[in-house]
């Protein structure tokens, strides 16, 4: 049923303040839009005629521009006070509650959509139009056409459609599987724009936090952009692992593989997680892209042109300067003050000097540990730990000092020429004291007690080779440091003793469990045989049910073929038994 609108004038501002309104879809309360053929804006006068007009029915699933709509007076557009056209709820549009799928309870006509609305964003009948390339002079200005907008086709949403210049989305605005929905402004937009080939060496692909639709989807999916930025950037279209979601609804131009092709084979595809099947990129029924014309960039000024030509000659005189001359710009050149070494500078010849006086650190190679290094060691004496590094050198030697000492009192009572010599090694000087102790055995002077060690060397959990042989070497001589009679090397041999039996013991315990892993193993063995034995036995037994699966399926289709018999002779007894009841009835008659 048709609305009849009453002529009217009304004054509106003027035209360099107010937009034409004739490309405008006006929004009636019954829910039907108002389109003229022709220009209804009379410039002259500056005066809006309401004329009457063939209003074409609204299509629930059609895009509309709604700028101007929702900037204009209410009184203006809609008398009886109803809901606008952005937030009409789904059953005014045509929607039903019951239908599986919005796309099947949509309005559908017969009558084509007026222009400056955007095709249906369903499945629809209507024609396609030619739509214009990114160079063409019809394709709309992106930074002076108004906003276009594109509705969800399963939630109902409206959402703007991404034109060049707009950037990324916002990433803490949306995120998947939302509850409740953002207000329009804070929502991701659609991209359905053609920017070329998407590669990420390139560093060209869509803008991040949008919707894609189907061809932009999977050209994403097949190029090499990482699969980690692919789920972060784009993730109401792919899942877990960089995989298309299973639900995601067809959106935009469609991936055509080949138009010859019958079906969903013109179509490019990817396999969904799990047993989801394949995933046809079809797109939306009877959809008409918005293209918008490609940003150019912008040419270089004079200006910017001049300073690039005398930095490319600049350039030129410095290569040339430098082919004539090859010893310019070296060391004989000028110096400035500030890197004058007799001025303060510091000198790339000489080595920092060390913040201590603690000696020389041993040289890395390359079976030191790497917290070992002198570097680090370095870094852990400088700060506080510096100090205690002195007074731990401090202590050894103090303690050295100490040990020497109590040694020079107990050899006291038999001095020798080599307790005057500071010089000769403490190896001879123990020997020699060893054979003058077996000399006075025989006299009745009293022998001096055996002295314990000074201390214990700190003998790390992990060493490497040098540390570990340093080691050995400050044991051995703290051990020969000991001796000091007859005593010492009796408690030195039930040591070493000691050591050797629990030694022997270790190695008849690693004996046992030698054997135990060998017993071990060929039991391990066994079971492994066992076990492709009855593997080979479950194989055969597969096989035997295989086989007997095989001829059930072959009983099952002559039984099938029988009972197909039998329904095809119950029909023709069927069919002759109603012939010749007819054939009865027309003697009767």
């Amino acid at each position: 049923m048709d609305t009849n609108i009453d002529q009217t004038t009304t004054r509106f501002p003027d035209e360099s303040t107010a937009a034409p309104r004739h490309s405008k879809n006006l929004l009636q309360p019954n829910g039907r839009a108002s389109i003229s053929q022709e220009s209804i804006w009379n410039r002259d006068g500056k005066e809006y005629n309401h004329e009457q007009q063939h209003l074409a029915p609204l299509r629930a699933d059609s895009v509309v521009d709604v700028n101007e709509y929702l900037a204009s007076p209410l009184p203006n557009l809609h008398a009886d006070e109803d809901e606008a056209w952005p937030e009409m709820p789904f059953e005014r549009l045509g929607y039903e509650e019951d239908e599986e799928d919005i796309v099947q309870s949509t309005h559908r006509t017969e009558t084509p959509p007026p222009p400056n609305i955007m095709a249906s964003i369903e499945k629809s009948d209507t024609p396609m139009t030619e739509v214009p390339d990114a160079d063409d002079e019809n394709a709309l200005d992106p930074a002076n056409s108004e906003r276009q907008y594109h509705r969800h086709p399963h939630s109902g949403l409206q959402r703007e459609i991404w034109r060049p210049g707009d950037g990324d989305g916002n990433q803490r605005t949306e995120y998947f599987d939302r509850g409740h929905p953002v207000p329009p402004e804070q929502r991701w937009r659609i991209f359905q724009s053609d920017i070329g080939e998407i590669s990420w060496a390139k560093e060209n692909f869509p803008p991040r936090f949008v919707w894609l639709d189907d061809r932009a989807a999977f050209e994403v999916s097949k190029s090499d952009i990482p699969k980690a930025k692919i789920q972060q950037w784009w993730p109401h279209d792919f899942g877990s692992p960089c995989r298309i979601r299973k639900n995601r609804a067809h959106i935009g131009r469609p991936a055509v593989k080949d138009e010859s092709a019958d079906g969903d084979a013109q179509y490019e595809s990817v396999q969904l997680t799990g047993k989801g099947g394949i995933y046809y990129f079809t797109g939306q029924k009877d959809y008409k892209p918005v293209i918008y014309k490609k940003v150019r960039k912008a040419q270089p000024t004079e200006e910017e042109l001049s300073r690039k030509r005398k930095a490319e000659e600049l350039l030129l005189e410095e290569q040339e300067e430098r082919k004539a001359n090859p010893r310019a710009h070296g060391h004989n050149q000028y110096t400035a003050r500030n890197k004058m070494v007799k001025h303060g500078a510091p000198s790339l010849s000489q080595k920092p000097a060390k913040p201590h006086n603690l000696p020389a650190l041993p040289r890395a190679n390359s079976q030191m540990r790497s917290t070992n290094t002198p570097f680090f060691v370095e870094k852990r004496l400088i700060g506080g730990i510096e100090d205690q590094a002195r007074d731990s050198v401090a202590n050894e030697a103090e303690k050295a000092a100490a040990a020497a000492a109590a040694a020079r009192a107990g050899r006291s009572s038999s001095s020798s020429a080599y307790d005057r010599k500071p010089d000769v090694p403490s190896t001879v000087r123990a020997k020699s004291q060893l054979r003058q102790q077996a000399d006075a055995d025989d006299s009745p002077a009293p022998e001096p007690k055996a002295v314990s060690p000074v201390g214990d060397v700190d003998v790390p959990r992990q060493m490497s080779y040098i540390e570990r042989k340093a080691t050995v070497q400050k044991v051995a001589a703290q051990i020969i440091n000991t001796v000091q009679n007859q005593e010492d090397v009796k408690r030195l041999a039930n040591e070493l003793a000691d050591e050797k039996v629990k030694v022997g013991q270790k190695a008849k315990e690693l004996e046992r469990l030698q054997q135990q892993l060998k017993i071990s193993e060929s039991t391990i063995e066994e079971m492994k045989e066992a076990a492709e034995e009855d593997q080979t036995t479950i194989a055969q037994l597969e096989a035997a049910l295989g086989g007997k699966d095989h001829e059930m399926e072959g009983v099952k289709a002559q039984v099938l073929a029988e009972k197909q018999k039998n329904v095809q002779l119950q029909l023709k007894i069927d069919a002759e038994k109603a012939a010749f009841e007819a054939a009865l009835q027309g003697r009767m008659r």
